[in-house]
């Protein structure tokens, strides 16, 4: 059975008429009864009840007809789809998110390609850190966010830089050091540290925060474990532990028994990251508008 064969179907089953079918299809009379005659003798069913004065749909013809006509705008919309998909009109553009990563321009970013580009999805995918790059790399996310740091000049990724974060100090509002403008590491060697529940499947936190701990002379006992930004601050609050984290994380209200306070780390600077090999028109447009926001915000 051919596709041609559905559309001459379709086109006498509407039209009740072979002579007026075959004129809107371009092709002889006798062409088109010998192509639906085909298709009714390799259905095994009659379609058309046909004489020299009328065609008339059978209820198998109108049944058939019913799932022709879906079958066709499906083909039509899929042959549309893979038309301008390389036109970076339509497509999926598969983004890796991260909890601990919240860049204030991605949201804009993310409400103007939608304006440009409306039937574009958009999926947004929550994985860990380190496998943001892996992700990129294999192509099966087109975008990803990291801290600059967990990149290298091996990764042969590009890299944009999206937001500078100051790294603070989460205590409760209880602690001694509550009421200080800036704490330094080292004085908090003696304290619970919490850390992420997740950091067997991604380590990127867990390894932050030794690194910051051993900069500071010391090993960090670990406590209890939180998943969310929101896991964190309610622990802190409750006097569980003490924790650090980047300014961009704490953009909501913080809880009113926690103090967030500056500290002698280093900022930590995130960006997006994409590999440079891949020739998706989707993912180029993403990042036009990236960068256009990013240059925007650093002006």
């Amino acid at each position: 059975m051919e596709l041609r064969h559905l559309r001459y179907f379709r086109a006498v089953a509407t039209l009740l008429n072979f002579s007026r079918a075959a004129e809107q299809l371009h092709v002889g009379q006798p062409t088109l009864s010998r192509q639906v005659k085909a298709l009714e003798d390799e259905i095994g069913v009659q379609l058309l009840a046909r004489n020299r004065a009328h065609v008339k749909l059978t209820d198998a013809g109108r049944l058939f007809l019913a799932q022709v006509e879906k079958l066709l705008v499906q083909i039509d919309l899929a042959v549309e789809t893979a038309r301008e998909t390389p036109t970076g009109l339509e497509g999926t553009l598969v983004i890796c998110t991260e909890w601990m990563l919240q860049i204030d321009l991605f949201p804009r970013v993310i409400a103007e390609f939608r304006q440009k580009f409306p039937r574009v999805e958009i999926e947004l995918r929550e994985e860990p850190i380190h496998k943001h790059m892996k992700l990129v790399r294999s192509g099966k996310a087109h975008l990803g966010f990291v801290p600059k740091t967990a990149i290298k000049p091996t990764d042969k990724l590009e890299y944009l830089t999206l937001a500078t974060a100051e790294t603070l100090v989460a205590i409760s509002a209880r602690h001694p050091l509550a009421k200080r403008s800036k704490i330094h590491v080292a004085e908090l060697k003696d304290e619970i540290w919490l850390s992420d529940a997740d950091q067997a499947r991604d380590p990127a936190y867990h390894t932050f925060l030794t690194h910051i701990c051993r900069r500071a002379g010391f090993v960090p006992q670990y406590g209890p474990t939180a998943r969310t930004v929101e896991g964190f601050l309610g622990m802190v609050g409750a006097g569980l532990g003490v924790a650090i984290l980047p300014s961009i994380v704490l953009r909501r209200a913080i809880p009113a028994g926690v103090r967030t306070i500056s500290s002698d780390c280093d900022s930590v600077e995130a960006g997006a990251i994409w590999d440079p090999a891949n020739d998706s028109v989707l993912l180029r447009n993403f990042v036009a508008i990236l960068r256009g926001h990013a240059s925007a915000t650093s002006a």
